[in-house]
């Protein structure tokens, strides 16, 4: 489990670099890379500093991936991969912990974006090096969207129990709707109901943009995308040009 100071760092110098991507503003984001990158300096604890900056390095290639040029955005994901390496076979637990499902994350990512495919083979290593207590909403939501691009019904399974049977956090709430959607698009019982109750969790826009291109031509391709769908579609689609580039508004955890 990783200490909650890397939680609190998070909040307070991550969450600016999520709140530029979505609302696509490079500049921005360049910003609230270099101040979180300055901050670091101020955590004395070398083993902490470098989970840190590890998480911090994971935020910017996903940033980059999206709206950094190619050149620039291979050059972050290679030294990503490069430094996870690194980490995950050195002595510090916060770091080697941070390194291994930073690793496995930047891979799914990097193999649903065309960037560099993730074989069979290779998934399970990676994935068999991240302990248990580190497979959180966001490990199973990756890996769940892996499994359905790569019609693994099985993988797929256990994300979808791990979403069914643990307490999750509102942020979780599109993960879980987009990844019910694709168990049942897998099992071929999904229905008009799931595809519009997705559509209606959208909130951001990379979120209805992946959404367009992951899950919307399987459902036509089963028929689903009905004259109701459409017109939910279209309806978040006006949504997220008013508001899409705008970070989602949570309500404080007691």
């Amino acid at each position: 489990m990783l200490p909650s100071e890397l939680t609190r760092w998070f909040a307070e110098w991550v969450r600016p670099l999520h709140a530029a991507y979505y609302a696509l503003d490079l500049p921005g984001g360049r910003e609230a890379y270099a101040a979180a990158n300055e901050s670091l300096q101020l955590e004395p604890n070398p083993d902490l500093r470098e989970a840190k900056r590890l998480r911090l390095e994971f935020t910017w290639y996903i940033v980059m991936a999206d709206l950094g040029e190619l050149d620039e955005k291979l050059a972050v994901y290679r030294t990503l991969l490069a430094d996870c390496v690194k980490a995950a076979a050195g002595s510090g637990h916060a770091s080697r912990s941070m390194a291994r499902a930073s690793l496995l994350l930047a891979r799914l990512n990097a193999d649903f974006r065309g960037i560099e495919p993730l074989s069979q083979s290779e998934f399970t290593q990676l994935v068999s090096v991240v302990p248990e207590e580190d497979r959180g909403p966001n490990f199973w939501h990756e890996v769940g969207c892996w499994a359905f691009q790569h019609h693994n019904g099985a993988l797929l399974d256990e994300a979808y129990v791990y979403f069914t049977t643990q307490r999750l956090p509102e942020m979780a709430d599109f993960m879980f709707s987009r990844l019910r959607l694709m168990h049942n698009l897998i099992a071929h019982t999904a229905t008009v109901e799931n595809v519009l109750e997705t559509v209606n969790r959208v909130e951001v826009f990379w979120q209805f943009d992946d959404f367009s291109r992951m899950l919307l031509p399987e459902c036509a391709a089963q028929g689903l995308v009905t004259p109701l769908v459409q017109q939910a579609l279209h309806a978040k689609q006006i949504e997220m040009d008013q508001h899409g580039k705008r970070a989602p508004v949570r309500r404080a955890q007691r």
